[in-house]
């Protein structure tokens, strides 16, 4: 694992901006001055490579600043992977992380936690936290489903809540 004093040798780190800069040429195709980092996937986090070792950049944002590395999971407040300035990254708990989560790509309620059950005729709504699952009803408008889930995201997952 790299530290801060040697990261901070070969790359600079703007905490408002979140990018990475070389400080060093370690290769032909890296140069002084260029952006550090390739995003994984579209909207994926960004990775650097880092004498033959690939990082996450947030993590070594985090190193960089903090001076140590997280305990455990970092959480982007605005969803974004790619967004790494200092003050979008707080330390999470894995069940923190999946609170805080975007919606789904097949969610089809457009509201998180928010189910139709065709058995039934109703919007079914329930919440995750540290693996366990909270039924929070059934209800007959899917704006009164997805109300119980907000109100009960900011009751279990407070500054992690996001409710879409």
């Amino acid at each position: 694992m790299i530290t801060q004093e040697s990261l901070k040798e070969i790359l600079h780190y703007d905490p408002v901006t979140g990018i990475f800069t070389w400080l060093v040429a370690k290769s032909m195709s890296v140069k002084v001055g260029m952006c550090a980092g390739t995003q994984v996937g579209i909207g994926g986090h960004v990775r650097i490579k880092i004498d033959g070792t690939s990082y996450y950049a947030h993590r070594l944002a985090w190193l960089y600043v903090h001076g140590k590395w997280p305990n455990g999971d970092l959480d982007h407040r605005n969803v974004v992977k790619s967004h790494n300035w200092v003050a979008n990254l707080r330390e999470a708990t894995p069940s923190q992380n999946r609170a805080n989560a975007p919606l789904r790509p097949d969610n089809s309620s457009g509201f998180k936690g928010v189910y139709w059950r065709p058995e039934r005729g109703l919007w079914h709504a329930q919440i995750r936290k540290d693996g366990k699952c909270y039924h929070l009803g059934y209800f007959a408008a899917i704006e009164a489903a997805a109300e119980a889930y907000r109100i009960a995201a900011l009751d279990l997952h407070g500054e992690f809540a996001r409710a879409a």
